[in-house]
């Protein structure tokens, strides 16, 4: 969830500057993915465990599809990350982007 989070804060600050392939901007992309990548990895390990193993695999699944379906729509603003000059939109992209990074990180410190 974290590389979710440098991820988004990479596009937000695109849509401030302009877009920038920047090694920052890869780097942050590229391990959102590879954790992505990971988390599928593991969760597919634990379903090949003996059944006595196998602790909230139903869980796992919801949270594999819940981080594939936010870094699908990462990725997505990802794409058209232009500079924007309307105050009002940036104003609101950052108060999102901020929710959003809280809500994954409070949940992080709260498990």
């Amino acid at each position: 969830m974290t590389n979710n989070c440098y991820y988004l804060d990479a596009i937000l600050i695109q849509y401030y500057q302009g877009r920038d392939n920047s090694v920052n901007y890869r780097i942050a992309r590229r391990n959102a993915h590879s954790s992505d990548g990971e988390l599928a990895s593991l969760i597919s390990n634990m379903s090949s465990e003996p059944k006595s193993f196998q602790t909230s695999q139903e869980e796992a699944f919801k949270l594999l599809c819940l981080n594939h379906t936010l870094l699908s729509y990462i990725s997505a603003l990802g794409v058209h990350r232009c500079k924007i000059e309307d105050e009002a939109v940036l104003t609101l992209l950052n108060d999102t982007v901020c929710y959003i990074d809280s809500a994954l990180r409070r949940k992080k410190t709260t498990r």
